[in-house]
Protein backbone atom coordinates (compact mmCIF):
# COMPACT_ATOMS: atom_id res chain seq x y z
CA UNK A 1 0.00 0.00 0.00
CA UNK A 2 1.32 3.42 -0.91
CA UNK A 3 1.76 6.11 1.69
CA UNK A 4 -0.63 8.94 1.22
CA UNK A 5 0.86 12.40 0.88
CA UNK A 6 -0.40 15.12 3.14
CA UNK A 7 -2.13 17.76 1.10
CA UNK A 8 -0.75 21.23 1.68
CA UNK A 9 -2.28 24.35 0.30
CA UNK A 10 -0.78 24.87 -3.13
CA UNK A 11 -0.98 28.64 -2.91
CA UNK A 12 1.38 28.77 0.07
CA UNK A 13 3.81 26.40 -1.60
CA UNK A 14 3.70 28.34 -4.87
CA UNK A 15 4.18 31.65 -3.08
CA UNK A 16 7.19 30.23 -1.22
CA UNK A 17 8.74 28.93 -4.43
CA UNK A 18 8.13 32.20 -6.22
CA UNK A 19 9.61 34.21 -3.36
CA UNK A 20 12.63 31.92 -3.27
CA UNK A 21 13.19 32.19 -7.02
CA UNK A 22 12.89 35.98 -6.89
CA UNK A 23 15.59 36.10 -4.19
CA UNK A 24 17.84 33.83 -6.23
CA UNK A 25 17.49 36.05 -9.29
CA UNK A 26 18.14 39.13 -7.15
CA UNK A 27 21.30 37.59 -5.66
CA UNK A 28 22.48 36.54 -9.14
CA UNK A 29 22.01 40.09 -10.42
CA UNK A 30 24.00 41.47 -7.48
CA UNK A 31 26.83 38.97 -8.07
CA UNK A 32 26.95 39.75 -11.79
CA UNK A 33 26.99 43.48 -11.04
CA UNK A 34 29.95 43.04 -8.69
CA UNK A 35 31.84 41.01 -11.28
CA UNK A 36 31.07 43.55 -13.99
CA UNK A 37 32.29 46.40 -11.78
CA UNK A 38 35.52 44.54 -10.98
CA UNK A 39 36.05 43.81 -14.65
CA UNK A 40 35.51 47.44 -15.66
CA UNK A 41 37.84 48.70 -12.93
CA UNK A 42 40.58 46.30 -13.95
CA UNK A 43 40.15 47.16 -17.63
CA UNK A 44 40.02 50.95 -17.44
CA UNK A 45 41.81 51.99 -14.24
CA UNK A 46 44.61 49.48 -13.74
CA UNK A 47 47.38 49.59 -16.31
CA UNK A 48 49.49 46.48 -16.84
CA UNK A 49 53.21 46.56 -16.17
CA UNK A 50 55.06 46.56 -19.47
CA UNK A 51 58.62 45.42 -19.79
CA UNK A 52 60.59 45.49 -22.99
CA UNK A 53 63.34 43.21 -24.16
CA UNK A 54 66.20 43.47 -26.59
CA UNK A 55 66.76 40.97 -29.36
CA UNK A 56 70.52 41.08 -28.79
CA UNK A 57 70.20 40.11 -25.11
CA UNK A 58 72.36 37.00 -24.65
CA UNK A 59 70.66 35.92 -21.43
CA UNK A 60 67.45 35.03 -23.29
CA UNK A 61 69.04 33.30 -26.26
CA UNK A 62 68.93 29.60 -26.88
CA UNK A 63 71.13 27.78 -29.38
CA UNK A 64 69.49 27.21 -32.74
CA UNK A 65 68.10 23.73 -33.23
CA UNK A 66 67.29 22.48 -36.64
CA UNK A 67 64.39 20.17 -37.39
CA UNK A 68 63.58 18.16 -34.29
CA UNK A 69 61.20 15.81 -36.07
CA UNK A 70 63.03 13.31 -38.30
Amino acid sequence: MLVREVNTPTTTSNQYRRSESIWRVFIDIICLSILLAASLVSHYLIEPFTRGFFCSDTSIRYPYKGDTIP
